[in-house]
């Protein structure tokens, strides 16, 4: 009995590992492609995609470039590529600009 307690808690400790390091990684990495796939799609998907609100840019008032780029990448993409993920222990943080990189004076993508 003795020798499964140990076998047991040594299971226990590299499951913990694995799921604050390789399970980790794994997670995070999928859910910002899935947060980027959002932007590529211009809407959220959970089970369909439902698409976003059509911008006035796109509807005859736009000019050029800004008439034709997708909904919410701006004139640089910056906000989807700026999405990122973080580990704690047993959890991943997912966040947007997490820096407030490249907005200059303007934040975004603010947490309120």
């Amino acid at each position: 009995m003795k020798e499964f307690n140990e076998r047991l808690s040594r299971l226990g400790g590299e499951m913990e590992a694995a799921i604050d390091g390789d399970i980790a990684d794994i997670v995070g990495t999928e859910a910002v492609n899935h947060y980027q796939e959002g932007f590529d799609n211009e809407g959220f998907t959970d089970q369909s995609l439902e698409r976003w609100k059509e911008v006035k840019r796109r509807r005859g008032k736009g000019k050029g470039a800004d008439a034709l780029r997708k909904i919410l990448t701006g004139r640089s993409g910056a906000l989807r590529d700026s999405i990122r993920f973080d580990k704690e222990p047993g959890k991943v943080i997912v966040s947007a600009n997490p820096l407030n990189a490249g907005a200059g004076e303007f934040n975004y993508a603010p947490v309120l």
